[in-house]
């Protein structure tokens, strides 16, 4: 899997991230450093992705990261009640 991923767990975050923030979102500021990160395992740079300072993503924002039903993820809470639902 893509960026060392194999345990299922990390392969769902992974995957859920493609959806919800968008299929390219490793190619932007602080989801591609944490992907890079050589000093985490695979869980630690799941749980780095999900912690991207929101001023880094914040160029996603207009472009990418739209929610399923519609409307711009401004904060993490749907990726935080997604995380909480499969840990």
């Amino acid at each position: 899997m893509a960026y060392g991923f194999s345990e299922p767990d990390s392969i769902f975050h992974f995957v859920t991230l493609m959806w919800i923030v968008g299929p390219n979102f490793m190619d932007f500021s602080g989801f591609k450093e944490a992907l890079e990160c050589k000093d985490l395992d695979e869980a630690g740079r799941i749980d780095a992705l999900y912690n991207v300072d929101s001023e880094l993503s914040a160029e996603l924002s207009s472009t990418q990261m739209i929610q399923p039903g519609g409307g711009f993820i401004h904060d993490r809470s749907a990726t935080d009640r997604l995380r909480g639902q499969n840990r």
